[in-house]
């Protein structure tokens, strides 16, 4: 009996050992087939956040901020391309809400044109430069 025992365990040993070597065969290798965890984690396939390298103010006057309230906040949407452009800038919301038509317009295009001109380091997937869509918030003080 103990010799029973003792041959379905070594067979289970063998079955665990067998299947433990394949598993790490797999997870060695990518759908391609042909790259390690150790490559990928080398630094070819890291994943980095965007870096703003430049963010240019919005030319606006402080006397209009001071006339409507010493402080504004305008959030915008972006994306930022890949090939390191500014694209899609839109307005989404602008604080305080009760801000004349006219003058919303005008600082919200402001906002806009500051935003396209931002510089960046684009963001990176699998090792390679990806789009990513942004929130921008400026925020205008006359002070």
């Amino acid at each position: 009996m103990k010799t029973l025992l003792h041959s379905l365990i070594c067979v289970a040993l063998a079955c665990a050992c067998s299947l433990s070597a394949k598993a790490q065969s797999t997870s060695n290798q990518n759908k391609s087939g042909d790259q390690t965890e150790t490559q990928k984690h080398s630094g070819k396939n890291e994943n980095k956040k965007v870096v703003v390298q430049t963010r240019p103010e919005p030319q606006i006057n402080k006397k209009t901020l001071h006339d409507y309230g010493d402080h504004i906040i305008i959030r915008v949407r972006a994306i930022f391309r890949a090939d390191g452009k500014v694209e899609e800038v839109k307005a989404l919301k602008i604080t305080p809400d009760n801000l004349p038509a006219d003058i919303a317009k005008d600082l919200t295009e402001k906002v806009i044109d500051a935003a396209r001109q931002i510089k960046f380091t684009p963001a990176i997937k699998d090792g390679h430069p990806v789009s990513v869509r942004v929130t921008l918030e400026y925020d205008l003080t006359a002070y």
